[in-house]
């Protein structure tokens, strides 16, 4: 194993990887190992150690280490045998979500909503972490205002302000409303996006109804994908079919509550399509 810079090694057996970090992409992960294999990891994996983690897997884990970044390279390393890697430390879980969400960014296969969606949670993470800082030295005179959001954002992120601005207001748009724009097939859409976030948020869901239908789109038209991502391992078809026949039937509120539970509890729709098959 070649040496890099980093703060330590931990044992591949004793980390941690979120239910929703799970998944890998192979071909990053093959090209990674064949990578390492020749000029060793050149970038360490990012870890958070926390006292007691309460996981939906296992329960609470004491002293977990847990992956923050760095899911394909840990899988990479793993599939080689490696026993240990290499890792930098995240001081505080904020810092560690902030730096998770911008890996997430560079990932190629993300659609227009799911960027937005990161670049929002980015910010907000940022700003929250600045008021905790206030509190923390309250006692103490600070210089100037703290710096917003947004602007640390278009700073560290690499984005410009209007990109940073637009993402709020896309991550804002009812749960209800961005079920439907996935369905329908136009999560990589920016237009209706920010189209659809313009609108008062009690008429967002009437709003992508009305472009949908322009568009000849509807939740039988969308793309195996955005089905897919909807409806996790569902099978597609039967997914499909379950929702095509109620969903626009549902009130606006029934929509906004059953896109709120889908969004507390994942596999929600897996159970209903199963109890609904028999």
């Amino acid at each position: 194993m070649k040496t890099i810079a980093c703060d330590g090694y931990e044992s591949v057996e004793s980390i941690y990887v979120p239910v929703h970090r799970r998944s890998v992409d192979e071909k990053t992960v093959t090209d990674l190992m064949s990578s390492i294999k020749d000029i060793g990891l050149r970038t360490p994996i990012t870890l958070l150690y926390v006292k007691d983690l309460e996981t939906p897997d296992e329960g609470i884990i004491g002293n977990a280490v847990m992956l923050v970044a760095g899911r394909n390279r840990l899988e990479a390393v793993t599939r080689l045998g490696w026993e240990s890697v290499p890792f930098n430390k995240a001081p505080d879980l904020e810092t560690a979500q902030m730096w998770e969400v911008a890996e997430n960014l560079h990932r190629r296969e993300l659609v227009a909503l799911e960027r937005k969606e990161l670049i929002a949670k980015w910010i907000r993470l940022r700003e929250s972490r600045e008021v905790s800082a206030q509190l923390a030295s309250k006692s103490q005179r600070r210089a100037g205002r703290p710096e917003s959001g947004i602007n640390a954002a278009a700073r560290d992120l690499g984005i410009d302000r209007t990109e940073a601005q637009r993402a709020m207001r896309v991550a804002n748009i009812e749960p209800a409303a961005k079920t439907i724009v996935r369905a329908a097939g136009l999560a990589d859409n920016q237009s209706v996006l920010l189209t659809v976030a313009k609108a008062a948020p009690e008429d967002q869901v009437a709003k992508i109804r009305e472009i949908a239908a322009e568009r000849g789109r509807t939740w039988e038209d969308a793309d195996v994908e955005d089905v897919d991502s909807l409806f996790g391992p569902a099978t597609v078809p039967a997914g499909r079919k379950f929702f095509a026949s109620g969903w626009f039937s549902l009130t606006a509120d029934e929509r906004r509550c059953l896109a709120a539970k889908l969004a507390e509890d994942p596999d929600l729709v897996n159970r209903m399509v199963r109890e609904a098959l028999g």
